[in-house]
């Protein structure tokens, strides 16, 4: 196989991981509120405007927040990259400007290069190529290459579909972490679904330790995988 053959260097395996939230747009806000009505056991005219008041809003922030899972609603505003000497986090407002920094520090990481993460195949690496394309940016050659990965070609280490590759048997990180005896990166109570709201309120600190948090428990646990399989 051509992991074993001695004339190719060993490749530097880099956790990446992504944060997104959804691109603010008040039409797209209108459309879920639209949707989104009171229980039908509800039918007093002021039990329905309380409910509208009180309850509605978090309802529709929840659903419009969802917009970030989509390339086509949502953008990168992080990007995590850690590797066993090197540890950098790009968090901005600016995607573009993230995408580039990011694409500028894998170019140095040189050749070969796999690219490690927590339903990288499923979400990051996707997500990364359209919005790439929303740019017009062209990635380093790990990228591109990891976009057109195949499962045993070794430019993508998947910790979700390594640790079990049956899609209904898949597991989260959190999980993963407690089941290997890593520090989990959700441990302080904060997972992607808090992004949004951390995004809000300026808080790029947080976003970025959460981000490389993720990064680094994805690597240990690729590292712990590859030492069976």
């Amino acid at each position: 196989m051509l992991r074993n053959n001695p004339y190719l260097s060993e490749p530097t395996v880099l956790g990446l991981d992504l944060e997104t939230v959804v691109i603010e747009s008040a039409e797209a806000r209108d459309e879920i509120a639209a949707g989104i009505t009171h229980p039908a056991n509800m039918s007093k005219p002021e039990t329905i405007a309380a409910w509208e008041e009180t309850r509605k809003p978090a309802l529709v922030d929840e659903a419009y927040s969802r917009g970030a899972l989509s390339p086509v609603t949502g953008k990168i505003v992080c990007i995590g990259l850690v590797s066993d000497t090197h540890e950098q986090v790009f968090c901005a407002d600016d995607e573009r400007e993230v995408l580039r920094l990011a694409y500028e520090f894998i170019s140095t990481m040189g050749e070969p290069v796999t690219l490690v993460g927590h339903a990288i195949q499923s979400f990051d690496l996707p997500y990364l190529r359209c919005r790439s394309i929303v740019h017009g940016l062209r990635p380093p050659l790990a990228v591109a290459k990891a976009w057109r990965a195949k499962p045993w070609s070794g430019e993508v280490g998947d910790t979700m579909t390594m640790w079990n590759p049956d899609r209904d048997k898949r597991i989260s990180l959190d999980k993963l972490c407690r089941v290997l005896g890593i520090p989990s990166p959700k441990v302080d109570g904060i997972d992607g679904s808090a992004v949004y709201g951390l995004y809000k309120a300026g808080k790029w600190t947080e976003i970025g330790e959460y981000c490389l948090r993720d990064c680094r428990a994805a690597l240990e646990a690729y590292k712990r995988i590859q030492e069976v399989v």
